[in-house]
């Protein structure tokens, strides 16, 4: 039996960018990057990132819920709240994250 490993109940660290709409969503992702977007009421507006799509894919398929963004200005912990997947390819398209460390914005 083969094991597989697991990420539920972990922060996951992981690199992240800021988005600054240059390119759309589909170019991201056809240079392996998941465009998303971090809401918190103490963000105005939203914050648009970037993060590597098969390194998101692999550890969120596994259980991966919280990660902590590093790469920005300050890092971040955020809550993947909504996914979102092409009805055919069910490639991921785009994710909206929570934030949950909201004094790391201070």
């Amino acid at each position: 039996m083969s094991q597989h490993t697991t990420f539920v109940n972990e922060t996951i660290e992981m690199a992240a960018q800021t988005r600054d709409g240059s390119q759309n969503p589909r170019q991201l992702r056809s240079s392996n990057w998941l465009p998303g977007t971090v809401y918190h009421k103490s963000l105005s507006p939203s914050l648009s990132i970037q993060v590597p799509m098969h390194e998101f894919t692999y550890k969120y398929n596994r259980g991966a819920r919280v990660f902590r963004f590093s790469g920005l200005e300050k890092p971040i912990t955020v809550k993947a709240h909504q996914v979102q997947y092409h009805h055919v390819s069910l490639q991921l398209l785009n994710v909206e994250f929570l934030l949950v460390d909201s004094t790391a914005q201070n």
